[in-house]
């Protein structure tokens, strides 16, 4: 869900299933402005090129990271995530190029901060680390979100901050809250916290992994994206 801001800004995402494979990204592009909006979309258009090629998320990040500096110039740039998950065995990879770091919640209702070797951002022309990668365990949720969420400011200047949105991320799971719905309540509470008025785009993915296939089926047991 993507929570735009009055004036322009850069969020956006982009998700996919092929085969077994369910790839995602998540960018924020440098600005408030066409300019922005432009490194945005020069990110995903390129990201779904390469994905339907079939490059590796270290050549997804090296193709946007060549496209933007060669448009737009060494000085733009776009944070995010590129993210694939194997949904019959639930191994998740995924590349943070100079963003905060994803949510993982267990189904035990422990949640942790997915980190990982830090890249930087797309565009600055640098070589990308190797994938993290991590096995998500049945009905784990992973939140991955744009700083326009957690530095979301009150009329009075107080931060909805990162502890908040882990808060509110732990009762929706403990209430047994659908995707969407938590995703709405996520946003409409950063909403809320500014008194309806963005001073940035606020933008969550949201990721569960249900399990492996059941047995004698030739489909997973379908996960889903909120």
């Amino acid at each position: 869900l993507l929570e735009p801001a009055y004036d322009v800004a850069g969020d956006t995402f982009d998700y996919s299933i092929n085969g077994p494979h369910l790839d995602l990204a998540l960018f924020d592009a440098v600005g408030h402005d066409l300019e922005a909006a432009r490194i945005a979309d020069l990110a995903v258009i390129t990201y779904r090129n390469s994905r339907r090629g079939g490059a590796s998320l270290q050549d997804l990040y090296q193709a946007i990271d060549s496209t933007i500096s060669r448009h737009v110039g060494n000085s733009a740039f776009a944070t995010g995530h590129l993210a694939r998950l194997n949904m019959d065995t639930g191994h998740l990879q995924w590349v943070n190029a100079g963003h905060p770091a994803p949510m993982l919640l267990h189904s035990d209702s422990e949640l942790v901060d997915l980190d990982s070797d830090p890249n930087m951002p797309l565009g600055l022309g640098k070589e990308p680390t190797q994938p993290t990668a991590i096995q998500l365990e049945p009905d784990d949720r992973v939140l991955f979100f744009t700083d326009g969420m957690t530095e979301a400011r009150s009329p009075d200047g107080e931060q909805f901050g990162r502890d908040r949105l882990a808060e509110l991320f732990l009762r929706s799971a403990a209430e047994g809250v659908t995707l969407p719905e938590t995703t709405r309540r996520l946003t409409h509470a950063t909403l809320d916290h500014q008194g309806a008025a963005l001073q940035d785009d606020a933008t969550i993915v949201l990721l569960a992994w249900n399990g492996p296939p059941d047995s004698g089926l030739d489909t997973p047991r379908p996960s889903g994206v909120g």
